[in-house]
């Protein structure tokens, strides 16, 4: 059974006590809101939630202590530890994806150690592209390849990852949240109705119910899409399930004049084959549509007028991610599936710890996998390359 399986369900708090649509149609305002809503919440899984597992949402706690956001961005953390490296006389490389893991044997049990071989393309004016390659010994390593990597363009293992461990790559689904950073000069929307709150839930109009669903409104491209992504939706399903688009104000988190725009799973896909020039035009009608509003200004007597409607200025820079066409990712979130009991055992918490486990004591891998089970969703927190 799925999250949204869970959510129409007879009984489901979503209908206030109220007997289920016969034909699953959502009549009631409320609950068309409501719906849309929890559509929504593929930002939070990273895939739609008629993929992810109803059995294992909640089964697990949150992190201890409250929330923190790093104010100039996670970027610090990387910079730390570069200069954590060069001052210990190490390598830091860039560009070098892992090719190879293999496991030494020596004369001994403890003269085991760890061969990885990296392999990254060098422009050299006498050879185009000359592809090169290092290996690098140590008694032990700690990879943090992504589940994207392992389940589409994995390294060779030697000896090879056990089939437990096959296994449970490639029943853990990989999912996708991309994010749209509109950046400003200033904060226009700090006197606007939109500044009540950090996170801004845009709803979809009556009249564009697929407005909200990415440049092309949800539909695929002639382009295709990248490996790993989700099946495209029919344009009736489009139509029929429209959900909300959250918008996160980044001056109230860390004081940058900048809006987040949260684009997931399958319409994080469809969004990643429109270009630029496309993404920048969606996603400023959007912003000019549901947060420009009349904004409140001084005039030269010191009293307040107001704007135009749209009256939203331009934009210094747009910045997008990409995470499932990063051939160093495939995706950016791990999530546990819907399991069919019919085709043997389903995904589960075990998988995620599988991926925990070391290879003889010596390969350690967290492969995607925050906090192993303690987290809903895992978030992508480091690749090697």
């Amino acid at each position: 059974m799925s999250v949204k399986d869970g959510i129409l369900a007879e009984g489901s708090p979503i209908y206030h006590g109220e007997p289920r649509p016969v034909d699953g149609a959502a009549t009631d305002e409320n609950l068309r809101t409501a719906l849309m809503l929890s559509r929504s919440c593929q930002g939070w899984t990273g895939a739609a939630i008629d993929y992810v597992s109803l059995k294992w949402w909640g089964f697990n706690q949150d992190t201890e202590g409250g929330d923190g956001i790093l104010a100039r961005g996670s970027v610090e953390v990387v910079d730390w530890l570069k200069a954590e490296i060069g001052r210990l006389g190490w390598v830091f490389r860039l560009k070098a994806p892992v090719a190879a893991v293999e496991l030494v044997e020596g004369e001994e049990e403890e003269e085991i150690s760890v061969k990885i071989s990296t392999r990254w393309v060098e422009d050299i004016p006498e050879v185009m592209h000359a592809e090169q390659t290092s290996n690098f010994h140590a008694p032990y390593t700690l990879l943090t390849l992504p589940l994207g990597v392992l389940k589409y363009a994995p390294p060779t293992f030697t000896p090879p990852l056990s089939i437990r461990h096959e296994q449970a790559i490639q029943r853990l689904g990989m999912g996708l949240l991309d994010k749209i950073v509109l950046v400003y000069e200033k904060v226009w929307w700090a006197d606007t109705q939109s500044s009540s709150a950090m996170i801004n839930i845009l709803m979809p109009l009556e009249d564009d119910p697929t407005r909200l669903l990415g440049p092309t409104c949800g539909r695929i491209s002639d382009h295709g899409t990248a490996k790993g992504a989700f099946p495209p939706r029919t344009p009736e399903w489009l139509e029929q399930n429209p959900q909300a688009l959250m918008v996160f104000d980044l001056h109230a988190q860390c004081g940058i004049p900048a809006l987040c725009v949260f684009v997931a799973g399958e319409f994080g896909d469809v969004a990643e084959t429109c270009t630029d020039a496309q993404t920048t035009a969606w996603v400023t009608g959007v912003v000019q549509q549901w947060l420009g509003g009349p904004i409140n200004k001084s005039n030269d007597e010191g009293s307040n007028v107001m704007t135009e409607i749209g009256a939203v200025p331009r934009m210094v820079e747009v910045l997008r991610t990409a995470w499932r066409k990063d051939e160093h990712a495939f995706g950016s979130y791990a999530y546990i599936p819907v399991g069919n009991d019919n085709e043997g055992p389903s995904t589960s918490p075990l998988d995620q710890v599988e991926l925990t486990r070391t290879m003889r004591d010596r390969c350690f891998g967290r492969e995607n996998i925050r906090s192993s089970t303690s987290m809903r969703a895992c978030m992508m927190l480091g690749r090697v390359g």
